[in-house]
């Protein structure tokens, strides 16, 4: 396991609010489907999340708890991304952590910086896409990445478009589940990735995250874990 610091004008930590135990939904014991996953956990750190913040710092432990409960094995990942225009490069703060690790590098990132709203959401997933050392093939190892975004995407430096990008992770096997307000072209990413969408508001509540993160626990263990289990 492996926790990545960054310094400088777009240091992402911050000495966050310790996360409320109580909001954390237990998690829930069983038989374990013997699969692996590769979790990955992507974040737009920029002030354009700020109003959002806590809701995605409760929502990331209800999110990966169920699957951790059903899975033998789970690996954690934790990137955070920005305004490529405004130095502010993809990061991956947890690299095949623990769950702890995560919460606590969440708790503390900083959500600042970045221009216009729209940030290099499309370049982020392809950064997780290449920099995470996926592990096998389906079915008994699958891997999926929960973005973490509002506004819509800019461009990625490398041509792609959106759906090319999400068509990517398509073939690679890799589960794209989407927290968005789902402007085009972060619908377009998704379309391609045929992943699923969950949209927020323009100034979600902590309630409606919390809503939400029910909501992508469930599509996450169901798509990967169960569906994994019946292959």
């Amino acid at each position: 396991m492996t926790i990545f610091p960054e310094t400088g004008a777009s240091e992402p930590f911050s000495n966050a609010e310790t996360l409320d135990p109580d909001m954390v939904m237990p998690a829930q014991r069983g038989r374990k489907v013997p699969v692996q996953v590769d979790l990955v956990f992507a974040i737009d750190r920029t002030a354009s999340s700020l109003e959002f913040a806590a809701g995605i710092r409760q929502a990331i432990p209800m999110i990966a708890r169920p699957v951790i409960a059903k899975a033998a094995r789970v690996r954690l990942f934790l990137q955070t991304h920005g305004d490529l225009d405004c130095n502010q490069q993809p990061v991956m703060l947890v690299r095949d952590g623990q769950l702890d690790d995560v919460v606590t590098a969440v708790q503390h990132l900083r959500f600042e910086g970045g221009g216009d709203p729209p940030e290099h959401h499309t370049h982020a997933v392809e950064t997780a896409l290449d920099s995470v050392d996926w592990s096998g093939v389906p079915p008994r190892s699958r891997g999926a990445i929960v973005l973490f975004t509002t506004a819509d995407t800019k461009p990625s430096p490398s041509g792609r478009s959106p759906r090319e990008i999400g068509q990517s992770l398509a073939t690679r096997g890799v589960f794209l589940f989407a927290v968005s307000q789902l402007e085009p072209g972060v619908r377009e990413l998704v379309d391609g990735a045929q992943g699923m969408p969950f949209a927020i508001s323009n100034d979600p509540s902590v309630a409606e995250m919390q809503s939400i993160a029910s909501k992508v626990a469930a599509s996450v263990t169901d798509s990967i874990v169960q569906g994994l289990a019946q292959a």
